[in-house]
């Protein structure tokens, strides 16, 4: 009794876990995946159950071949009743199998709904992706041993079937001595012999258990499938959840940039710097053109000079004033001219050297 009042009380609190997932998955619109957990948990439920029921029906032809041994001892009759015992373990152990597989599921179930209310769907779905494809190498373990149960169970029901071919034969060869001794023939018995019955009796469920197990089969393939479906149904909104956050991280990263020149002063590309230094060749090329300039001035200045010492010397004197004021005069003006000359270009070279120097400034200003 407190084996099965603890099932029932599983049982429920199974039920509330899942209704409590299926209400989250509908708030979301995403009752197909819902609807495909609910069938793969029955699944494992009936299987389950069914489990048990064939555990039972191989107890009571266990009963029955152990009773046929006792009125009729073979040592095939006691192979084949060690053949059913060996079947009731492999049941009870595929059972155990199915049970684990289904608390996995349910936990796993139980675990996503925590992982909703605490950190949302994306990680849900991670917890839900990992607890499937565990439990799909479950499956595929049971899925195994129910193969190799299958495989049993059809020895066990071709032996059962032979134990009653024989005993019918035994039973048409007793009937047919008589009728060769009074010269009739032989003929096949109709009425049939209760070991024959028996056996007919003690296969019936075994070759029903045949049966439930290729529909357990074909109930774990489509669970499987289910299961596949499921999750690849959770990684769409996987990505698209990480495109999200990638677009919402996309103008944070914007901003910050916008925020790093105001801290450290952005660096000259390599195209700002060919850029400018055409101006800097353009501004040493008018400041040696200027230097040469006044240089030819220096030198013609130079030149009238010695032109007009030479005139003066050929020339003879006509009632002018004396040699040497007439010389000083002309070189104190020669000089005064020629020192006019020179502040001029030094005026208009610090002109262009401060007008270069302000373009200089305005390119700084208008690259920061």
């Amino acid at each position: 009794m407190e084996g099965s009042e603890q099932k029932i009380d599983q049982n429920v609190e199974d039920m509330d876990i899942i209704k409590q997932f299926i209400k989250i998955m509908e708030q979301q619109s995403r009752q197909e995946q819902a609807q495909d957990f609910m069938e793969v948990f029955r699944y494992m439920a009936g299987m389950q159950v069914q489990l048990g029921v064939m555990a039972d029906e191989l107890q009571n032809v266990r009963k029955q071949l152990s009773d046929m041994q006792n009125t009729n001892p073979k040592a095939e009759n006691r192979q084949l009743v060690d053949k059913v015992s060996h079947l009731q373990v492999k049941i009870s152990g595929l059972s155990k199998r199915l049970s684990a597989v289904k608390n996995y599921f349910v936990d796993t179930i139980a675990k996503s709904v925590t992982a909703f209310r605490e950190k949302g769907k994306q990680e849900m779905n991670k917890v839900l992706n990992r607890g499937i494809s565990s439990v799909k190498s479950m499956l595929a373990g049971c899925r195994e041993k129910m193969v190799d149960l299958l495989t049993d169970y059809e020895k066990t029901a071709n032996q059962i079937d032979s134990i009653g071919d024989e005993l019918k034969q035994i039973g048409n060869s007793f009937a047919n001595v008589g009728r060769l001794v009074t010269g009739k023939g032989t003929k096949e018995v109709s009425e049939e012999k209760p070991g024959v019955g028996l056996t007919r009796l003690l296969n019936m469920p075994v070759k029903r258990n045949i049966a439930v197990l290729r529909q357990h089969i074909e109930k774990v393939d489509r669970a499987m499938n289910k299961l596949d479906t499921i999750s690849a149904g959770l990684e769409p909104a996987e990505k698209g959840e990480k495109l999200k956050e990638k677009s919402a991280q996309k103008p944070k990263k914007e901003e910050n940039q916008k925020e790093k020149p105001e801290k450290n002063p952005k660096k000259e590309n390599p195209q700002e710097k060919t850029d400018k230094q055409p101006e800097k060749e353009e501004t040493s090329k008018g400041q040696q053109e200027k230097q040469a300039g006044e240089e030819k001035l220096q030198k013609k200045a130079e030149e009238k000079e010695k032109t007009a010492q030479k005139t003066e010397k050929e020339q003879p004197p006509k009632n002018n004033p004396p040699k040497k004021d007439m010389e000083k005069g002309a070189e104190k003006k020669e000089r005064v001219s020629v020192k006019e000359k020179l502040s001029e270009m030094k005026a208009k070279s610090e002109q262009q050297k401060k007008e270069s120097e302000a373009a200089k400034t305005k390119s700084k200003e208008e690259c920061l």
